[in-house]
């Protein structure tokens, strides 16, 4: 077996905390969360005129979907407007992201028996041979020397996560790409999440998970935290107890930002929950007043030339 080096040392003492006591929570916990939910949805579908009792359901007929990129667009209306009228198309930064975090996958799936290189070869035959997938349709559409850029970008990613992580052992029931999903009201509203890495398990009154976003981009800290904090309220809901600590890690950086379990901060998930619910149902009607704001999210919004307020700032700018 390998030495480990400082910086995996840092991450299984410092982030993982191997050996250290977990938190004993409140058993009815996750039963509270479900019942606040349940009773925050049904409100926000009557107060929209939906009859959430019957067999009706009046002029909104559709599942309420709540997911990490809808509660990101709670920011704006516009945002939100336009990012159902526009699809989503891959660029070379998000490509590298998504194919370095399935070779991140891969590697400890096969306990990092290959070299990265070979690895990424796996995934990238993986990739491109996936008929009508999007991602495929990019990465088939670019040229060669693009196409290797490509790869070895994420080649580094994985190489750069391998030098800072140390080799996760089985006893850790490590879940990577775990799709989490919660339905409220019979179906009427689903929760959907896949966090990239879920170690540990339920076992006792103890929590015991440790939830872990990998990032290749730039960082938002208080966006990813708000994405984490729903991730551990599916958890929560799914397992009946929450994870003591989840943490975005960025993987160019070897550095990470953490938040320890806390009740309240899985309250602030549900208050979210409740706000995506309502501008789902309140943005249904093409009539309803948009409540635009601008921000940094501007940049990335595809309705930005023609936005009043965006318009508005003068030279154009907003936010930092």
């Amino acid at each position: 077996m390998e030495t480990a080096t400082p910086a995996q040392t840092r991450v299984r003492d410092e982030l993982l905390a191997w050996g250290a006591e977990r938190p004993v929570v409140d058993p009815g916990l996750a039963v509270e969360l479900r019942a606040a939910l349940e009773d925050g949805a049904r409100a926000v579908l009557q107060r929209h005129g939906v009859d959430t009792d019957g067999d009706e359901r009046d002029r909104y007929d559709e599942t309420v979907w709540v997911s990490k990129s809808r509660l990101d667009r709670l920011v704006c209306d516009g945002l939100y407007r336009a990012a159902l009228e526009e699809p989503f198309t891959y660029n070379a930064a998000i490509a590298v992201g998504t194919i370095a975090h399935r070779a991140i996958e891969l590697d400890h799936a096969t306990r990092r028996a290959h070299t990265p290189e070979r690895v990424l070869e796996e995934v990238w035959r993986e990739i491109v041979t996936q008929p009508g997938d999007r991602l495929a349709a990019f990465a088939n559409g670019l040229d060669d020397v693009a196409a290797a850029d490509l790869r070895q970008q994420a080649e580094q990613l994985l190489t750069e996560h391998r030098d800072v992580w140390p080799p996760l052992p089985s006893a850790l029931h490590v879940r990577m790409e775990q799709q989490v999903r919660v339905e409220l009201l019979d179906g009427r509203v689903v929760l959907l999440g896949t966090p990239d890495l879920t170690l540990g398990r339920v076992r006792d009154d103890r929590a015991r998970m440790l939830l872990v976003d990998l990032k290749t981009g730039f960082r938002r800290p208080e966006v990813e935290r708000q994405e984490l904090r729903f991730y551990a309220l599916l958890l929560t809901l799914k397992h009946g107890q929450p994870p003591f600590r989840w943490a975005s890690h960025y993987v160019a950086e070897g550095a990470w930002d953490v938040e320890d379990f806390r009740p309240e901060l899985l309250d602030t998930a549900v208050r979210r929950v409740l706000d995506s619910i309502d501008q789902a149902v309140r943005l249904a009607d093409e009539d309803a007043e948009e409540r635009l704001r601008t921000g940094r999210w501007c940049r990335f919004c595809p309705r930005r030339d023609t936005c009043p307020p965006y318009l508005s700032q003068g030279d154009g700018t907003v936010g930092p």
